[in-house]
């Protein structure tokens, strides 16, 4: 995958970016942080641009890649991750609070509920090792608040 192929994903699937030469970056008003990936000489890097309360901005490297593959991979799944996040999973928790998503009531119940209300099957989700089938995503108790998840395979 290169960067003019994730360029046409995120930008198909409403997250804006520019492409240049050697260079893909996050549409953003102006003065507004952005993400960028590009080539600085033998290497690409990718990090946040900090331009809010900036005189002089600047690339602030948090990933160094050898190959522009792996950097329009993490690229993608980066912006991917947060797009999903604020777009869908912030909305998702505003418009069902009754499920407590994240806080102290939350439970294995109630993110089956979850699941059910997003149209994920529940097969595809288990609480012990003894339940997988065939491929799933086990579950286990991190703390009072947090859900730890593994991917299994029988």
């Amino acid at each position: 995958m290169y960067i003019n192929q994730v360029h046409k994903i995120l930008n198909k699937l409403g997250k804006s970016t520019t492409l240049e030469d050697s260079c893909i970056k996050e549409n953003a008003a102006p003065y507004e942080n952005f993400y960028i990936l590009k080539k600085d000489k033998d290497k690409w890097v990718y990090g946040l641009f900090m331009v809010e309360r900036q005189n002089n901005p600047y690339l602030e490297i948090t990933k160094e890649f050898d190959t522009e593959v792996e950097g329009a991979k993490h690229f993608l799944l980066d912006r991917l991750s947060s797009f999903y996040f604020l777009e869908k999973f912030q909305l998702f928790v505003m418009e069902h609070e009754e499920l407590d998503l994240g806080g102290p009531t939350f439970d294995h119940s109630k993110l089956f509920k979850a699941m059910s209300i997003l149209g994920i099957p529940a097969s595809l989700f288990v609480l012990g090792q003894s339940q997988v089938k065939n491929r799933a995503i086990m579950l286990e108790k991190g703390d009072e608040t947090r859900f730890d998840c593994l991917f299994c395979q029988r």
